[in-house]
């Protein structure tokens, strides 16, 4: 069965029509990493149809979909996607109008909005609820543990979340190395990473569905010496005793991505004094909480590679893609387990080919 990949556009709270046959080619990339970005190239004979994606300027309202229909003309859709216009390029001829647009979701006022917030005794959820609040998104946040008292001294929203909020937080099951993403345009996310199968996909087969895998290794410039662990201290100033925590591969929820166990720890590479909260606050579940989700943030290694796929609906950044790397004997190498998709690609090219690329990386910590 063939499958027709068609696009929509709400411009100004006004839904285009013919947009589809006007398209004439369209990249959609999410990440974990960043704000989404986009680009759209149409080409119609209707010259006022598009106007106002200039002078409209500040307050341009543009919403993207797509969704696939077959020959059975079943739909399936994907959700809206509130987006930002960055650019725009105009080329007039006698007949048509062409426009070619980029530009990222509504998260990339995050990049630029500076509250300077003062949060006292509040939870890092709480926090990141404050600035979807503040910055008018959206938000799923699941919970953390403990409160922290937090200064947001010169630092942009997006800035203060990732360097700051991000390495704190713990959810109450001990998890840390939480995802901060955007989701549909307007969404905060903040949660920690799931290791639930993506239910749109099965396993890829080296074999039978994947002609060849490129695996890139990156070795971070900054990986601990050692052995793999880190050591975090403070000081219960209640209890008046020093108060330590070790972290390490076995304390983090990204190793059961790996295929084979960790090596266990045996003397710390890194000792790190823990933040202060205010006296008599500091306790060693904080301290805990901070170092698991320090060492879950910084991975040794990061191995990367990508699979292009038929187009597909409904998978999402964070999610896990499952790849079988087996020889005929079933001896297991490398890429097999559990990968984390980290971004999405959705396009379709000027000769009407369209795809979905899932990104997919590997952290381990030995």
């Amino acid at each position: 069965m063939s499958t027709a990949f068609i696009i929509q556009v709400i411009l100004q709270d006004k839904v285009l029509e013919d947009i589809n046959a006007e398209v004439k080619s369209f990249r959609y990339r999410e990440s974990l990493y960043g704000t989404a970005i986009y680009s759209l190239h149409i080409v119609s004979p209707d010259f006022k149809k598009y106007e106002s994606l200039v002078t409209a300027g500040e307050n341009i309202d543009l919403r993207l979909r797509w969704f696939y229909e077959g020959d059975d003309k079943r739909k399936v859709y994907d959700n809206w996607k509130i987006v930002k216009v960055g650019k725009v390029k105009f080329r007039y001829s006698p007949t048509s109008l062409e426009v070619i647009v980029h530009g990222t979701d509504s998260g990339i006022v995050l990049s630029k909005a500076c509250h300077n917030n003062v949060f006292y005794e509040k939870r890092i959820s709480e926090m990141i609820a404050i600035f979807a609040k503040q910055n008018r998104l959206k938000h799923s946040v699941k919970q953390t543990l403990n409160t922290h008292t937090l200064y947001q001294c010169d630092m942009t929203d997006g800035q203060f979340i990732k360097d700051i909020l991000q390495p704190l937080a713990v959810d109450v099951n001990g998890n840390g190395g939480y995802n901060f993403f955007i989701e549909n345009g307007d969404t905060l996310v903040f949660e920690p990473p799931s290791l639930v199968l993506s239910k749109e996909l099965d396993s890829f087969s080296l074999y039978k569905d994947i002609q060849s895998l490129d695996v890139e290794y990156n070795d971070f410039a900054e990986a601990y010496d050692g052995t793999n662990s880190l050591e975090l201290r403070g000081f219960d100033t209640a209890q008046k005793v020093p108060v330590h925590y070790i972290a390490n591969d076995n304390a983090v929820i990204f190793k059961k991505l790996a295929p084979y166990a960790p090596t266990p720890p045996k003397l710390p590479s890194r000792i790190r004094l823990t933040t202060l909260p205010p006296v008599g606050k500091i306790s060693n579940s904080m301290v805990k909480e901070e170092a698991t989700a320090i060492w879950s943030l910084n991975a040794r290694s990061l191995f990367r590679t990508q699979l292009e796929l038929p187009s597909t609906i409904g998978i999402k950044i964070g999610e896990t893609a499952m790849v079988e790397a087996k020889t005929p004997s079933g001896e297991i190498f490398f890429p097999h387990g559990a990968w984390l998709i980290y971004s999405i690609l959705q396009y379709r090219n000027e000769v009407g080919k369209s795809s979905t690329i899932l990104y997919l990386e590997r952290r381990t910590w030995n």
